[in-house]
């Protein structure tokens, strides 16, 4: 039997289940939740592989992915990787248009730019108003 609003949030892949505020409360995903998923995941195996290679390699520190969700009733999509506390790099989730890679480390935007080769993301260097609390 089925969920009245689609399947049952338990019968969903593991990544699209609701966190971080980015469902509808009722286990389903709404639309800019479900295209924020979207756009992760798109650029996660590339990401992933990099900033592996890069943590234990340049830092001697392991690794920490986590999505920042809205933040009062804004739809401010954003997943932060840190090392060791220190911001990374910066995925922020555009609803319209090409998302944005901030890059906090600046030894990452080459291998990053090189791997990731989209019209759906833009890359930058962080600026002193980029600065994220982890």
């Amino acid at each position: 039997m089925s969920h009245p609003a689609g399947p049952k949030p338990s019968h969903l892949p593991r990544w699209a289940q609701t966190r971080a505020g980015h469902g509808r409360g009722d286990g389903t995903l709404d639309g800019a939740g479900w295209r924020f998923r979207r756009a992760a995941a798109r650029i996660e195996p590339a990401v992933t592989t990099i900033l592996v290679d890069h943590a234990p390699g340049c830092w001697q520190r392991p690794l920490a992915r986590r999505e920042v969700g809205s933040g009062a009733g804004l739809d401010d999509y954003r997943v932060v990787w840190t090392i060791d506390g220190q911001v990374v790099l910066e995925f922020r989730f555009e609803e319209r248009g090409p998302s944005t890679l901030v890059v906090h480390d600046f030894s990452l935007f080459d291998p990053l730019r090189r791997a990731i080769r989209s019209r759906h993301v833009r890359f930058r260097f962080a600026t002193a108003t980029d600065i994220v609390l982890a």
